[in-house]
């Protein structure tokens, strides 16, 4: 697992410490002092995080494949910029997949960011006055001494996770999808913009009125396939019967080649959806890993090693794949997580829970809407906390020491849904 750390106006000793937590957990780490901080990174392999930007100024990044080989060519000259300093402020380009960290030449600023899907984590936190940052929230919030936030929890434990920012520690907010942090050393003045477009509809000049819509998004799929596979290597597809994978196949399909590709599936090897994606795979004559899941996924050195780089195992079934596709020499893994958002697969009946569950379910078997047509009414009426019982495992000082659970979690979801 890659990731960026570094920070500037703090005692040094914070950002020694944070690199030395990095080079701990994957056995190396880079790092330089520069502009009067440190800012550091682990990438994937051989490759590099940390560069130096063409027109000065040190940037570090992390995220998908293809943003190193990115970073790479921007750095040396050989490809356009996937991120802008203009005005004193930095915007990431739509070929940026994943999160950067810039320091502007000009004015000393620093600058971090995160593109609009949000799926690498990058956490921070204010320290003396000064800014510390990190991909792993665990050594941010040992470092600083930071103290566990109820809410924060509670929110993990009802939703999954945390809302509008907040973590399971106080004063270490996580960088939302989109939004973009500018700290100024010199004052010590920290601001964080919102850019993120995602859920905007296009205006009309934003389309293209000769092409099929069915032909532009599959081109775009293929662009995105294209960026995401390693140059010489071998690419893995997680495979079910679901829509999302088989569109993601079939755009690996065509973009790499079968001899090229290996699907991985896993759960009940006798299951008619596992063997679905045997005959597609047939089909396309693509190898296939099928993986039962058995004692393997729960091994205690894997979930060691999880918590430790990944700080979750929420799904070590995942975890697993990572392992088994690492043993058979891929480089690169794909999966259709978008898809299952996008497609709905997130809807009413993963959020309600009780006899309101039931409901949706039946709803959604009959093919009917479930609350109001109004989208943000709809919103609330289903992620809004009623009440908020202490968990059993709690002990009661704690959670009496936590004013209005319900109201402070509603106030976060409100927050999230402003931003839409």
């Amino acid at each position: 697992m890659p990731g960026i750390f570094g920070g500037v106006g703090c005692p040094p000793a914070l950002y020694e410490a944070l690199r030395a937590d990095f080079a701990a957990t994957y056995g190396k780490s880079e790092a330089v002092h520069t502009a009067g901080g440190m800012l550091g990174g682990h990438a994937f392999g051989s490759r590099s995080a940390l560069h130096v930007a063409p027109g000065g100024g040190h940037f570090a990044v992390d995220g998908e494949l293809s943003i190193y080989r990115l970073a790479e060519d921007f750095a040396r000259g050989d490809a356009p910029c996937f991120y802008r300093l203009r005005s004193g402020e930095l915007d990431l380009e739509p070929t940026c997949k994943g999160n950067v960290a810039a320091i502007d030449p000009r004015s000393g600023a620093w600058h971090l960011a995160t593109e609009w899907t949000g799926s690498f984590p990058l956490y921070y936190c204010v320290v003396d006055g000064g800014l510390l940052f990190s991909s792993r929230l665990r050594p941010l919030a040992r470092i600083t001494g930071a103290s566990v936030d109820l809410i924060g929890i509670l929110e993990v434990l009802e939703r999954y996770w945390t809302l509008e920012g907040r973590t399971h520690f106080k004063d270490v907010r996580r960088l939302l999808p989109g939004q973009i942090l500018r700290y100024e050393p010199a004052g010590g003045r920290l601001s964080v913009r919102e850019t993120s477009g995602l859920w905007a509809s296009a205006s009309p000049g934003e389309t293209d009125g000769n092409r099929d819509v069915v032909e532009q998004a599959w081109s775009t799929l293929g662009g995105a396939v294209r960026r995401s596979l390693p140059a010489p290597g071998r690419h893995a597809v997680m495979m079910s019967g679901g829509w999302d994978s088989r569109t993601l196949f079939a755009a690996m399909l065509e973009q790499a080649g079968p001899d090229r590709l290996l699907a991985y599936t896993h759960g009940d090897l006798g299951s008619r959806e596992l063997g679905l994606v045997e005959r597609i795979c047939r089909w396309a004559e693509v190898a296939l890993h099928r993986e039962p899941l058995g004692e393997a996924i729960y091994d205690l050195g894997a979930l060691e090693r999880g918590f430790a780089r990944v700080e979750n195992v929420l799904f070590p079934h995942w975890h697993r794949a990572g392992a088994v596709l690492a043993e058979a020499g891929v480089s690169s893994v794909s999966a259709g997580v978008y898809g299952e958002v996008l497609g709905g697969h997130y809807g009413p009946s993963m959020v309600l829970g009780g006899t309101r569950k039931m409901a949706a379910v039946a709803a959604g078997l009959l093919g009917r809407s479930v609350g109001s047509a109004n989208g943000h009414h709809a919103a609330r009426d289903f992620l809004f906390t009623r009440r908020a019982a202490k968990p059993w495992y709690l002990a009661p000082a704690a959670w009496d020491g936590v004013p209005d659970p319900a109201a402070s979690v509603n106030a976060d979801i409100e927050a999230a849904l402003r931003r839409l």
